[in-house]
């Protein structure tokens, strides 16, 4: 704003008493307008905003520059972003985070950074529940999808190479659970099932009727 200061005044020699108490109403005026103008970002250190929020540029959050808990960076042209939202517990919601934008499929990318993983906690940070691990070069991985009613979830083996095992293994003398046992008395043998052992040798399940 445009100040209505006057540098002049008081004036050199012996100025009025009017004329000093003149400009410094105008200095208060500004000074309180500047105030009031602050007062909106108050706390400085915890400024509080009621709407939306927007920042052309790189916004940093919970700390300064190369300290900061959270840093926006901008993309040129983009029509996809991240949403975050809370929740009402009360009414059994869960906070989200999610993709929105302009297109109808949009898909979200997770990334650490180097070689270090990703760990997935529950019970506040406290019990680790899932780590994807870093593999330089991978080119497969697996691939986790739902079902409908009457099929079954699936955990597949995909990626660039045409014939892909699924390795499950167990730690040390621990071995791989799945199915329920069901005692049966000699029954024919009617095939088998192929799979590998820990060390990459075929073998064969029988199966009887």
């Amino acid at each position: 704003m445009a100040s209505s200061i006057d540098p002049a005044v008081p004036v050199a020699g012996a100025p009025t008493t009017a004329s000093v108490r003149a400009n410094f109403a105008a200095a208060k005026s500004e000074i309180e307008a500047v105030q009031a103008a602050l007062a909106l970002l108050a706390p400085l250190d915890a400024p509080a905003f009621t709407g939306t929020l927007t920042a052309a540029g790189t916004a940093i959050l919970g700390g300064t520059a190369g300290a900061e808990g959270l840093r926006v960076v901008p993309a040129p042209g983009a029509d996809a972003r991240v949403e975050i939202q809370g929740a009402q517990t009360a009414a059994g919601a869960r906070p989200r985070l999610g993709v929105a934008g302009t297109g109808a499929d949009i898909g979200l990318s997770l990334s650490s950074k180097g070689g270090a993983g990703i760990t997935f906690y529950t019970g506040g940070f406290t019990a680790g529940q899932l780590a994807i691990g870093h593999v330089p070069g991978a080119v497969n991985h697996l691939q986790l999808t739902g079902a409908p009613s009457g099929a079954a979830p699936a955990i597949a083996v995909h990626g660039a190479d045409a014939a892909i095992d699924l390795w499950l293994v167990p730690k040390g003398s621990g071995l791989v659970r799945f199915g329920t046992h069901a005692g049966s008395a000699d029954g024919p043998v009617n095939g088998f099932v192929t799979i590998r052992d820990g060390a990459g040798n075929t073998r064969k399940l029988a199966t009887i009727a």
